[in-house]
């Protein structure tokens, strides 16, 4: 990674610092252990929540009854292409 990326990268993180430390606070207030599954649906659901205030289009996938996971894709996108986000284990 050059030097000016990595300086647009930087920044653009800190500009996020407020809905990063948030989303963080969520998380962990959330606990999901690995070992209790019953307890993984609030994390999951903040981890969504915030995927969804960052304009993706967010969903639940995976079996009834089964693993859980989340989707994400942006809200308007050109078919075929990249730009999606999946997610199939979450502890925090």
């Amino acid at each position: 990674m050059g030097d000016a990326l990595a300086a647009r990268v930087l920044d653009y993180c800190r500009e996020q610092e407020a809905f990063l430390v948030e989303l963080l606070e969520r998380l962990v207030e959330a606990e999901s252990p690995s070992s209790h599954p019953s307890l993984h649906d609030a994390a999951r659901h903040a981890f969504m929540a915030a995927l969804s205030d960052v304009e993706l289009t967010v969903r639940e996938v995976g079996p009834p009854g089964g693993p859980r996971h989340v989707y994400a894709r942006p809200r308007e996108r050109n078919k075929g292409r990249g730009n999606q986000l999946l997610v199939g284990h979450t502890v925090s």
